[in-house]
Parts: structure tokens; sequence; C-alpha cells
């Protein structure tokens, strides 16, 4: 089974860490290349691994690789079942973008709350929900404000990738990077990252990788 970078990200962290042991001490190996690829949350929780935990029975990686599948396909299932909430029309973003935008924030868990109180399907804040006037709880409701959310970004900087970058650092922090290094698309903004010019958050930067990968699947 091949699982990619972008479908081990939305695994849930136990399972991470119990595959990330098995590819500690082997880099050729080919789960390590294909979780590995692109040196994101794997590389992280190999490099926290004590060295005792490099050697692991065959068995236990079949068995890991396994319920990865198994919890993986079930993630899939309820960001499609999600999907079927996901509205359109001009003021929402397109459902395609919404529905990766849905697997990369929680997998399509309603009932997932980030540390920062970022809630449901499309993780939104309480503030952002208040402002949107929905209510963060409601399944159908999340989605709706979450696609709203997201539209209004895309449209504020007139770029899909800006305004996915702005859904997940936030629209007045992103209008600062640009302001500053005067670029006018994620590529250019990506570039004056590069030449230090400004400091993009890493998990900004992932997270518009893993949505638009998402996005050309």
């Amino acid at each position: 089974m091949k699982i990619t970078p972008e479908e081990f990200s939305i695994l849930p962290e136990e399972l991470k860490t119990q595959i990330a042991k098995f590819v500690q001490g082997k880099p050729g190996s080919i789960l390590a290349k294909t979780l590995g690829a692109t040196g994101g949350e794997i590389a992280t929780e190999q490099n926290a691994m004590p060295e005792s935990t490099a050697a692991v029975p065959t068995g236990d990686v079949d068995t890991a690789l396994l319920e990865a599948e198994q919890e993986l396909q079930r993630l899939l299932e309820l960001s499609n079942q999600s999907a079927a909430n996901i509205p359109t029309g001009a003021k929402y973003a397109p459902k395609e973008l919404v529905k990766a935008v849905m697997q990369v924030e929680s997998g399509g868990n309603q009932a997932a709350v980030s540390p920062k109180g970022a809630r449901g399907m499309m993780q939104l804040m309480p503030p952002t929900a208040k402002e949107l006037g929905v209510n963060p709880n409601n399944p159908k409701e999340n989605i709706e404000g979450g696609s709203r959310y997201l539209q209004q970004n895309i449209s504020r900087f007139g770029d899909t990738k800006l305004g996915v970058a702005a859904y997940n650092m936030g629209p007045n922090a992103l209008a600062k990077a640009l302001d500053k290094s005067g670029a006018e698309s994620w590529e250019q903004l990506l570039a004056a990252d590069k030449r230090g010019k400004i400091d993009l958050p890493e998990e900004t930067k992932n997270y518009v990788k893993k949505v638009m990968n998402l996005m050309e699947r």
C-alpha cells in the first residue's frame, strides 16, 4: 500500500507516531521514501523517537499500515459524506477546494477541536464563527461558514493559494507579509521568504502545499 505524504498528514497523531517508529533506522526503505518525501510530519516524528524503537518486527509494520489504511479510508469517507453539505454559489469557495481544506483541517471530523480552540470540520475559531454568524458546533453551519470565509479571503487577495494561506495564518498576517515583500502571488511570497525578506510560518507553507496537492488528485 502506498500512502502519500498528504494522506499521512491527516491520520491521527498516535498512528503517525507508530508508523514513524518503523521508518527510523530504515531511511532507504520504500515506506520511508513514501512518507518522508516532503520532509514533513514524518521527519519530525521519527527524529523524536528514541533509538530503542528502531528495530520493529515486520508483522507490526504490516499491522500499523493496515490500521493506517483503515483509518485513512474512514477519514476520507467522513469527508465525502460531509461534502454533501458544502454549499455552492458565488459567495462560496469551489466545492473541491473546500473538501481539500476540510481534509487537511480535520479529516472531516466535526468533533475536532484544536489546542487553540478552532472547532469542527472547517476548524473555525469562535470569533470568526461569530463574525460569520454561524454556530461552529453545527456541522452544516460550520461548513457553510468555512466555505464563505475561504471565498472571502480568495476574493480579497485575488488568488486561490493566497486565500488558502489566509485561511490558515489569518488575513491580516498575510496582508502584512504581502506589503513587506511586495509580492502579488503565493509563488512570489515563497520566493521572498526564501530570500529572507519575510518569515512565513512553516505551518502555512505546508498547509497550502497539502491543500493544493489534494486538489490535484
